[in-house]
């Protein structure tokens, strides 16, 4: 499921939407990344690897700024989630 997706960016967490970065509320040990998805949208994710954790926020025109939160096994597992309309909480 999660390698038909996207191509991530590694990026600084200064570079996330700041919704998602207010999420974190200074939480440690999160990755940053910028993604393009083939469904057209660009999101930014952050995801901790030690609690198997993303954040999401679609950016860019027409983005609302809402975020969401799932349990994922990578940054690409939890985009595929938002496309495919699978989050799980």
């Amino acid at each position: 499921m999660t390698d038909r997706y996207t191509v991530l960016t590694p990026v600084s967490l200064a570079k996330i939407e700041p919704a998602l970065l207010a999420d974190l509320g200074g939480a440690s040990g999160y990755q940053a990344f910028e993604a393009s998805a083939p469904d057209g949208f660009d999101y930014h994710v952050v995801w901790s690897d030690h609690d198997r954790r993303a954040g999401i926020v679609l950016t860019g025109p027409g983005s609302s700024g809402a975020t969401f939160w799932t349990d994922a096994s990578s940054p690409q597992d939890a985009i595929a989630r938002m496309i495919d309309d699978d989050m799980t909480p």
